[in-house]
């Protein structure tokens, strides 16, 4: 019997504050949205003949990056999905995770005091 690969796919949200300073009133500074990532189905099982298969990325994040975690597996980002191309596996069963995260990009500053 041919062993199958299975790949579990993990969306982490990553709230990012904007911290402000030098007496501003917070009131001025808005407040970001926390950032939502979500994947869809969140385990994928391969054949042991390597092939390929995709997942559905949701997130509110302007930008997101994909990777995987073993060299036998590819995770490439089309869009809103994930392919995964898994090459051929003569062993024992494999077992791995991708790891979507999302890119949220602000500036933040800091105010310096010189007494």
């Amino acid at each position: 019997m041919k062993t199958i690969s299975k790949v579990r796919i993990s969306g982490i949200a990553i709230l990012v504050l904007l911290m402000s300073g030098c007496g501003k009133d917070k009131k001025d500074e808005p407040t970001p949205d926390p950032v939502k990532i979500t994947v869809n189905p969140t385990s994928i099982s391969l054949p042991s003949t390597g092939g390929e298969r995709t997942f559905t990325v949701t997130t509110n994040a302007t930008e997101w990056s994909v990777s995987a975690d073993a060299a036998w597996l590819t995770a490439s980002k089309q869009g809103g999905s994930v392919r995964l191309e898994a090459s051929a596996n003569s062993g024992a069963a494999r077992n791995t995770t991708v790891r979507c995260l999302p890119e949220r990009k602000r500036q933040l500053s800091a105010c310096c005091r010189d007494k």
